[in-house]
């Protein structure tokens, strides 16, 4: 893409030695060949010829990263949990004590590794830690999903405090899914078939239980999405059993 045309009266300014920072940029300066200052966007007084140099152009944008693993909640179930993170990182707002580092990250050329790797941690941890304060079967309630991201948040917010990582509005965390282990769905499988048994004459339900579309099967392979309905009998089984969703699945997405 072609530069913009510069008026004479910019013309003149960079004649003169002045530098022209771009909206949606940083500049980095060094001093004597190490960090100096950053320059924020618009136009600076000339640099000092004999030991300082604008050495880079960062761009301050949004940037996203995403992590999932196994976790455990609070009564020793395990769930895969997926999350989504949108961040902006700005090094020029890192305080006295982060400054030199988050120039450091800035100025690499492993700087999407060196921030990629540095938020995983950070996330990861923060929601196993929230996920360990609720049971299974709380985190099995879609209205948990907001609670968690919240926390995460939280965490996230004073873990990277002074640092010039920011989070992108309320919708920047946003976890995609929460899926139970095999042997945590297994368990529900078998506590819905025994209420079946209860609720249900034995010779209704029993045919049932091994057609591979039966309602209880079909249920657990279907999240995230709600089970379909039928217009046979068979769709009343879902009022007697109901079964809900633990999963945002791709339907959550960040908002442009």
């Amino acid at each position: 893409m072609f530069a913009e045309k510069l008026t004479p009266y910019q013309y003149l300014r960079q004649k003169k030695g002045e530098i022209q920072i771009m909206p949606g940029e940083l500049g980095v300066v060094t001093q004597d060949g190490r960090f100096g200052r950053f320059l924020e966007p618009g136009w600076h007084q000339p640099l000092k010829r004999w030991n300082e140099q604008l050495v880079m152009c960062f761009p301050i944008i949004s940037r996203t990263v995403e992590t999932g693993e196994k976790m455990m909640a609070a009564d020793g179930h395990t769930f895969t949990a997926n999350i989504s993170v949108r961040y902006t990182f700005n090094p020029s707002r890192a305080d006295e004590h982060h400054l030199n580092e988050m120039a450091a990250i800035a100025m690499s050329r492993q700087t999407e590794r060196l921030l990629r790797e540095k938020l995983t941690r950070a996330v990861s941890y923060g929601l196993r830690n929230q996920i360990n304060l609720y049971t299974s079967s709380e985190l099995m309630q879609g209205q948990i999903y907001k609670q968690l991201e919240n926390g995460v948040r939280c965490y996230l917010l004073r873990a990277f405090a002074g640092q010039g990582i920011l989070m992108d509005g309320s919708d920047s965390i946003i976890i995609k899914t929460l899926q139970p282990s095999p042997e945590l769905m297994e368990e529900i499988r078998y506590r819905k078939m025994a209420e079946l048994t209860t609720a249900l004459p034995e010779g209704y339900w029993l045919g049932m239980l091994d057609q591979p579309d039966e309602v209880i099967t079909h249920t657990i392979k279907s999240w995230p999405n709600p089970p379909a309905a039928r217009e046979t009998t068979r769709a009343n089984f879902q009022e007697v059993i109901p079964f809900k969703p633990v999963s945002n699945g791709n339907s959550r997405q960040h908002a442009n």
